[in-house]
């Protein structure tokens, strides 16, 4: 959400200083984020195998480690300051001069920007390939979804009832992204260990699901 502020209040600030802060933001979510996934994609197949344990789970749970040890490694080396560069935006912003936007008239070309992406994105949808025109919509629905929250003391209720309809979106392509990522987690596993029947089983279902 920080990264997502940045994007939408984008140009009431100087470039330099929030293009650093957006790089940083993004290790962080990389660093983070990569637990995240193997904690869903561990605890999905748990589930599947039924607590049953065998070398696609022992192979992911050691990826998990390696993962979880570089977040933890990013924590002790950048959090503390990047919190701290980011609790000084609050009182110290790097704002362009004569950048400060009321909310009164400018709300709603704020808003056009994600919602002209969003359109675009369900454009490519009849064109490209199912997957990336997909993953393109989830991006897409999530700053409009982050961009109406930010907006909500302009917009009030109308925008607090659309919200749900974002998020239950956002949630069901998030679902099927996992699904693609999970299963080419799988095909790698396999690449290595070609054969595992326990993997070809998993790697079926997810294919399966994905449809």
């Amino acid at each position: 959400r920080s990264n997502a502020a940045f994007w939408v209040f984008g140009d009431c600030f100087r470039k330099r200083p929030v293009q650093d802060l957006r790089a940083r933001l993004k290790i962080a979510e990389k660093a983070l984020g990569e637990v995240r996934d193997w904690d869903l994609a561990i605890d999905e197949a748990e589930e599947a195998f039924e607590g049953q344990d065998n070398g696609l789970l022992a192979d992911w749970r050691k990826q998990r480690k390696r993962a979880h040890k570089k977040a933890a490694a990013w924590f002790e080396a950048e959090a503390e300051a990047l919190q701290h560069d980011l609790e000084r935006v609050l009182v110290e912003a790097p704002l362009k001069k004569g950048s400060l936007l009321r909310l009164d008239s400018e709300a709603p070309t704020l808003l056009l920007r994600p919602l002209k992406g969003l359109r675009e994105a369900f454009d490519q949808l009849d064109r490209d390939d199912e997957l990336p025109a997909l993953h393109e919509v989830r991006i897409a629905l999530k700053r409009v979804r982050f961009t109406i929250e930010f907006l909500v003391p302009y917009f009030g209720d109308p925008a607090e009832r659309l919200l749900p309809t974002f998020i239950r979106a956002q949630d069901r392509l998030g679902g099927i992204n996992d699904l693609h990522v999970a299963h080419n987690r799988v095909l790698d596993f396999l690449s290595r260990n070609p054969g595992d029947a326990d993997a070809l089983d998993y790697a079926r279902l997810l294919a399966s699901q994905i449809k």
